[in-house]
């Protein structure tokens, strides 16, 4: 097996649920970038030092997640603007249907096809029908499992 799985998702609290699932069911480190890059990201940090300093903070968050192994979960953004430190690693997108995308994400509603497509091309898609994350989580570690 590779030495991260990772996992994406349009809607971010369902794949980082999977991704967990998945950690949990292989006995691996679960790492959630999100949360990692918001604990270590304060307003002040941003204002102060600006965009360069939180490409830099992705990043660090990143290597440290990939160096430590296991699953891990990656938002969508983050995913799109570091994608060279994620090759090598198998990666999968946990498809979420449009209509469950809250109302509230405006930005999601209007780029899903965009956002879709782009990550089926770095990623394998998991499109069960269904949003049953244990599901999810059991056809992710089949795959992974797979030669590609």
């Amino acid at each position: 097996m590779p030495k991260s799985i990772v996992v994406t998702a349009l809607v971010g609290e369902i794949g980082a649920r999977v991704a967990k699932e998945v950690a949990k069911n292989l006995d691996q480190v679960f790492c959630n970038l999100e949360t990692c890059i918001q604990n270590h990201l304060s307003a002040t940090i941003f204002q102060n030092f600006g965009q360069q300093n939180l490409k830099m903070l992705e990043q660090h968050q990143i290597c440290l997640a990939l160096y430590r192994g296991g699953v891990v979960f990656v938002p969508f953004d983050v995913l799109l603007h570091n994608q060279d430190l994620f090759a090598g690693e198998k990666k999968f997108y946990v498809y979420v249907p449009k209509s469950a995308l809250s109302s509230f994400d405006v930005a999601g509603q209007i780029a899903f096809a965009d956002r879709d497509m782009f990550l089926q091309t770095i990623a394998q898609k998991i499109d069960l029908g269904t949003i049953d994350e244990k599901m999810i989580a059991k056809e992710i570690i089949k795959k992974a499992r797979t030669k590609q």
